[in-house]
């Protein structure tokens, strides 16, 4: 008999192939949004090495939602 999943398990199953498509397109929306405005606390940096800062950023919430995917894949795997 299954025991009731935990809020851990319940958030894994949350992370998705699907969150991790959107968080990639959202990475890309924001390279393009922040080549055209630049916040305050950035006026000193270039518009681009800005834009480059926010993708990578993206880039790696993206990847690191892609290995709790397979982490939670492996762990209902063991289940």
């Amino acid at each position: 008999m299954k025991k009731n999943p935990s809020v851990l398990e319940g958030f894994f199953c949350f992370i998705s192939g699907e969150q991790l498509h959107n968080t990639l397109i959202f990475s890309v929306l924001m390279f393009f949004f922040s080549t055209w405005h630049v916040p305050f606390f950035f006026r000193h940096v270039s518009p681009i090495h800005h834009a480059m800062l926010f993708t990578v950023l993206w880039l790696l919430l993206g990847l690191f939602c892609f290995w709790l995917f397979f982490k939670s894949v492996e762990y209902f795997e063991k289940i």
